[in-house]
């Protein structure tokens, strides 16, 4: 520790992590004191803070953001002004409000240059008020608006490029497989041909093609016949109050994966990757068909016959009043993942069409509020509820897609003609620009777009 300053941001973030705040800021002004962060100013400023989140060393927090703006830290600008503003308020002196606004305006500015899209919409709102001794502007509150709304996709794009130039690339498994179906029409078996009449070439493709696409038709192959299968909106609102997408599912093969405690399929003599081929007779080359036959065989001893290197066996097991042997499916290694690799010129134009394409299904998935039938506007929280689209244990790959989502999410969102958005003062500019008049402040304060 008295070596490598880096063990104290370490164990700072432990820490942290654990909720014990003291210890972790503690650590943190350790490794302050050692220099290494000052290359990090949120930990210089984290540091200031006690357990409860009250800031308790101000002089510590002013120098945490000052050594950022040394650094170009984008945030640290905005921080910087946050903290002149306050000042601002506090101040009647004319003079040092003039100097106070000059320092605002410059940091939110910097800032804005450096990507920080809080930035650029807090200029657009300083610009269209006329406040902290800005004069007002709507040419210059407009073009911060839509600087706000090109950043958050600009960060969308560039996460989503870095993460297909880490080898991060969207995986896809190849639609040439039946499938495990529970809703719509579709049964188990049922081998999906196209969407629409439109191939999906990506499996994983196929639960957004059907939702976000509002599909009409599924086209599949079913005992040798091509049938078309009507998707009705009663059928897109049950899926949209589902939990997951997972209404279709690869149909796994069924290849001994493990055992429960007192498995009574191994204590028969079934082993690790025997696969079962039928159960009583009735085939069961996938996990679905045997699940089925078993929960139906509650206390009955089945006769399970499975291949085992090149020998054919067969085993009497007992059945349990649940419905249970105690086995599961091996699901590793089952299918072909296919993964392209980008290079840094390939990942740019890669980063851009996915961005490009998650807003495109966004504004498609707007589109389901409004369908009577589907009632979208009842399972809003299904669909962008952001505590439940992250996954339950850490994944690199899905923080970095969910996080450049959320930002095209912030980014339609300013745009939408709503009160208090961007996109509600964008309307109120095109109104003064065209007809020259401020709306009331009454009109402001109804709508919700009066700033205290």
């Amino acid at each position: 520790l008295k070596v490598n300053p880096i063990n104290y941001e370490l164990l700072g973030l432990a820490y942290q992590v654990l909720d014990d705040w003291d210890t972790a800021a503690a650590y943190y002004l350790k490794c302050v004191k050692m220099g290494y962060v000052e290359k990090y100013p949120d930990y210089i400023i984290l540091s200031c803070y006690n357990h409860d989140y009250e800031l308790v060393n101000q002089e510590g927090y002013y120098k945490g953001i000052d050594t950022g703006c040394q650094l170009g830290v984008p945030y640290c600008f905005l921080m910087r002004a946050a903290k002149n503003k306050d000042l601002y308020d506090e101040t009647e002196d004319e003079k040092e409000q003039e100097t106070l606004h000059k320092t605002i305006e410059e940091d939110l500015l910097v800032s804005r240059q450096l990507g920080e899209g809080n930035a650029a919409m807090q200029l657009g709102y300083h610009y269209y008020y006329g406040e902290y001794g800005f004069e007002e502007d709507n040419e210059k509150a407009w073009d911060s608006f839509v600087a706000a709304t090109t950043m958050n996709i600009a960060d969308a794009w560039g996460m989503l490029a870095q993460m297909v130039l880490d080898g991060y690339g969207p995986d896809d498994l190849p639609n040439d497989f039946v499938a495990q179906c529970r809703l719509m029409g579709l049964r188990n078996g049922d081998y999906i041909l196209s969407v629409d009449n439109e191939e999906v070439e990506d499996f994983y493709a196929i639960p957004s093609k059907i939702l976000i696409d509002q599909a009409k038709t599924i086209q599949v192959l079913r005992d040798g016949q091509q049938l078309d299968i009507e998707v009705s909106e009663e059928s897109l609102a049950k899926l949209m109050k589902a939990t997951s997408l997972s209404f279709i599912a690869p149909r796994i093969p069924f290849v001994v994966g493990g055992f429960s405690d007192d498995s009574p399929a191994k204590n028969a003599g079934i082993a690790v990757d025997d696969q079962v081929i039928s159960v009583d007779g009735q085939t069961s080359e996938y996990f679905d068909q045997f699940k089925e036959i078993i929960t139906n065989s509650k206390g009955q001893t089945v006769n399970i016959v499975i291949v085992r290197d090149s020998d054919t066996l067969s085993y009497p097991v007992q059945v349990s009043d649940d419905g249970l042997v105690g086995v599961y499916a091996n699901t590793t290694n089952i299918f072909e993942i296919k993964q392209k690799d980008y290079t840094f010129a390939q990942a740019i134009p890669a980063g851009c069409k996915q961005a490009f394409t998650q807003m495109g299904s966004y504004l498609k998935s707007l589109k389901l509020l409004f369908l009577p039938k589907a009632k979208g506007y009842e399972s809003i929280g299904s669909f962008i509820s952001i505590a439940n689209i992250f996954p339950g244990t850490w994944d690199w790959y899905s923080f970095w897609r969910l996080t450049a989502f959320l930002s095209i999410i912030l980014a339609i969102m300013n745009v939408l003609p709503i009160p208090a958005l961007d996109g509600g003062y964008a309307i109120l500019i095109i109104y003064e620009m065209i007809t020259g008049k401020k709306p009331s402040d009454k009109f402001l304060e109804k709508a919700n777009l009066r700033r205290n």
